[in-house]
């Protein structure tokens, strides 16, 4: 198959004709992270299914790349929590946000921090106290949750009184 042999970076493909459709052919191609998928359908030739996925895929090689989004928050970044007996809990993203973008808008990323207020005990580890939300311009495409790298009980009675007891002593 002239593809798998001659075009950089095929994954897979299948060809087939019939007298109905003429040649056709589905390719897959990867470069630098980014998969792409041509159909080509009703090819008068053979070499024309060929060259028509090879425009399609030089296209889209050309024009998009897929760019991984790393949440910018800050290492050991901790936020306050109301009625805990910790009195910070630390936090983290959850993930990252993948995206399929025109090489013209890779500059045009932002990142907005939203935190859910206020943050209150019992929190679970892995809980979500906020988000990252990723835009293109001014449109949002995407969001990363925000959550507790830790876990914070609830303070008890008895716990305010040991702090209360362990204030009367330390200056």
């Amino acid at each position: 198959n002239k593809l798998v042999r001659f075009y950089k970076g095929t994954t897979g493909l299948k060809t087939g004709t019939t007298s109905g459709a003429g040649y056709c052919l589905s390719a897959t191609a990867e470069r630098d992270g980014l998969e792409l998928a041509a159909v080509i359908m009703c090819g008068d030739t053979s070499a024309d299914r060929f060259e028509g996925a090879k425009k399609l895929l030089d296209y889209g090689f050309a024009n998009y790349k897929f760019t991984e989004v790393v949440p910018e928050l800050e290492k050991n970044k901790k936020i306050a929590v109301e009625k805990g007996t910790e009195k910070n809990v630390n936090i983290t993203a959850k993930d990252t946000v993948g995206l399929l973008l025109k090489k013209t808008d890779s500059s045009n990323i932002k990142q907005e921090i939203v935190m859910k207020k206020p943050i209150k005990a019992p929190i679970k580890k892995g809980d979500t106290v906020g988000s990252i939300n990723v835009y293109i311009g001014d449109t949002q495409v995407g969001a990363i949750d925000i959550v507790a790298a830790d876990s914070v009980k609830r303070r008890s009675l008895i716990t305010v009184i040991q702090w209360m007891i362990c204030g009367l002593f330390t200056p």
